[in-house]
This record gives C-alpha cells, structure tokens and sequence, in this order.
C-alpha cells in the first residue's frame, strides 16, 4: 500500500494481509526460513487467489494439505564446480575431503573457494592453501567428520550444532587472511540487523569510533571482506551479509 502499519499482533496483521490480498489479483506469497509451527499462519488469512511458497528446514511446520518438494543439497559434481571456480591444481583427495567437511554446502563451498583463490593469486601452492583449509576444519568442525574405511564422512547439515562450528571455523580460515584488526572490524559488523542493507557511512562510523579508520580505509577493508565473499557491496555502497555469517558473528 506504500503505508505504514502499527500492527502488534500478528493475528490483526494477518488480518489486514488477507484483506490487502484480496483486493488483487492472484500473487505469489513467498515465506522464507521459517522454522515455527505458528509463523506461517498470519499469512495464511484470506488472499483466496494467493499461492504460498514456503521455504524451511522443518517440513512439520507445514499443513498437512501442503504440496511438498524437496530441495536436497547440490550434487557432487555441482558442489566440485563451485569448489574449484577459477582455481586449478587441487588434488583429488583434499577436493573430497573439502566436500564432505563441508556438508556440500554452497556457503561454505563458496567461502573455501574464495580462500584458495585468494592464496593462490599471491603465489601460494593451492595445494598447500587446500590442505591447512582442510586440517583446520577437521580440528575446530563437528565430530562427526570422520575417516572411516578410508572414506571421508559427510558433516550434518541438519545437526545445529555441527552447522555452527563449521561455518565458525571456515569464517576463521577466512579471517587469517584479512589485514591486521580485520577479524575484529568483521566481527563487529554481527552488531547489524538481519537481512537489513547497511550503508557505507555506517559501517565507517562504527569502524571509526572501534578501530580509528578513515573513510578510504573501511572502503578497503570491505572490498577485501567482499573478496572472500564474507559481505557483499551492492550499489551505492550498500552492504549485505549472509545470515548465516552474521549469526556466527
């Protein structure tokens, strides 16, 4: 409506949802990581012609009348692609070992890439870069990642526990490789809210009164954060941050 709403409660708001959806013509209603039974429902109020997508961990939080489809974890061969972008020489060994530590997770696929390219743009052997990347996550990840058989077993994505200390460690492998009192400015970016584009102004008035930067300083810091996709810079300066990454900070 390009108004504001006052709304407390989420009955009333889903209220005037449902009548704001009936007024138009059929939309899609995208619901986005939930994770509670009782979330969804606001949202569930009128707007007959609305489809709901819901996205989640949990397929319990659904109706039973629900249309279900899996999205299961990206293939071996998709999760390698994303593993090996623009970087070569990785052997066979630490490319499976890195999947399964992993859990075939993009996130963390695409934060080990960054690392390895990185490295190896100054000169470091990949494979060097790829096996202390791997050690570092068999000590600090789950105990869960194991040699068994000689096959390396996968980390569990759906275990809370494990998916916060891999993320923790693969954020700290990317830590090492920002400039001194990096890894402390990038753990003050945690204080932001979720899912919210934060300013560049902003982020040089925190970085300013924590770590005495100046403006061309925290511009750097960032696009270096941006270069081991630990942000992203969008238009006009605009910073984002994976939500996942945030909580871990």
């Amino acid at each position: 409506t390009g108004q504001e709403s006052n709304y407390t409660d989420p009955q009333a708001a889903g209220d005037h949802l449902g009548r704001l959806l009936d007024e138009r013509p059929r939309m899609l209603l995208v619901l986005d990581d939930v994770w509670e039974p009782e979330q969804p429902i606001p949202f569930l109020i009128g707007g007959r012609e609305c489809a709901r997508l819901v996205t989640t961990r949990r397929p319990t939080v659904l109706l039973e009348t629900a249309k279900t489809v899996r999205v299961d974890r990206m293939s071996p061969e998709q999760s390698r692609a994303v593993l090996t972008w623009q970087v070569t020489g990785i052997p066979g060994e630490l490319v499976a070992g890195l999947m399964a530590v992993t859990g075939r997770w993009p996130l963390l696929l695409r934060l080990i890439n960054r690392i390895l390219a990185d490295e190896a743009s100054s000169g470091v052997a990949v494979a060097d870069t790829a096996g202390q990347v791997l050690r570092r996550l068999r000590e600090s990840g789950p105990v869960a990642v194991d040699v068994i058989n000689g096959l390396v077993a996968e980390v569990d994505l759906d275990d809370p526990e494990h998916r916060r200390r891999t993320v923790s460690a693969t954020l700290q492998a990317s830590a090492t490789l920002l400039p001194a009192g990096g890894a402390d400015r990038l753990n003050e970016l945690g204080i932001f809210v979720e899912d919210e584009a934060i300013p560049m102004a902003l982020i040089h008035t925190l970085w300013a009164a924590t770590g005495e930067m100046d403006q061309a300083e925290a511009r750097t810091l960032c696009r270096r954060m941006a270069d081991l996709s630990l942000l992203t810079i969008g238009e006009g300066g605009i910073m984002t941050m994976h939500d996942v990454v945030r909580t871990c900070l």
